[in-house]
């Protein structure tokens, strides 16, 4: 998976026992933050939750959104909610090794899904003319929306190349998956929304 936003170093400059023993604490909560779902064994991508999270009362509603087709520069695409039926939104970029090898696989169950499930891409990042080339190399079909400044994908809480969301048609998320997708989990994936 590829990091979507720029990594950051945080550089505080010592004045005292103090402020080194404020920059220790601020350290130790980011590696507990990022080691703490390491060590239990799961990690939201992986365990049938969103990216955004889950309340109390179950998955989030998947967020709205309308952005630049792709395709045609002076047209829309996006996701109302609820879709009205099973919908998978793929984020990639052109820029993305994992993306490359994981296109053909969406493309090609796009094509075997029979209108039972939407697809819709979103070009996270990218240039118009490297998602296009893309698109087309894999022979994606299905819509596909540019994302140039991350603000779609920043809503569904992403930060890594590719992300799939996996949205019930009544516009629940039941599951993100960051990472590339293999045949056989997206598969599983579709089961999952009865698309399958």
């Amino acid at each position: 998976m590829v990091d979507v936003a720029a990594p950051h170093a945080l550089a505080v400059r010592s004045r005292g026992p103090r402020t080194r023993r404020l920059a220790l604490t601020v350290a130790f909560a980011g590696l507990s933050a990022v080691a703490l779902p390491l060590v239990l064994g799961r990690s939201p991508a992986t365990s049938g939750g969103s990216a955004a999270g889950r309340s109390a009362a179950g998955p989030t509603l998947a967020p709205s959104f309308s952005a630049g087709d792709l395709r045609r520069p002076d047209g829309r695409v996006g996701l109302l909610v609820p879709p009205g039926r099973p919908t998978v939104v793929s984020f990639f970029a052109s820029w993305c090794d994992p993306c490359r090898r994981e296109l053909p696989v969406l493309a090609a169950a796009e094509r075997g899904a029979g209108g039972r499930v939407a697809f819709l891409g979103v070009a996270v990042r990218d240039s118009r003319s490297g998602a296009l080339a893309m698109l087309d190399h894999a022979g994606v079909a299905y819509p596909a929306a540019a994302d140039p400044d991350a603000s779609v994908a920043g809503r569904f809480g992403l930060r890594g190349m590719p992300s799939t969301v996996f949205v019930a048609a009544d516009g629940r998320v039941l599951g993100t998956v960051m990472g590339g997708l293999g045949t056989g989990r997206l598969n599983g994936w579709l089961a999952r929304l009865g698309a399958r």
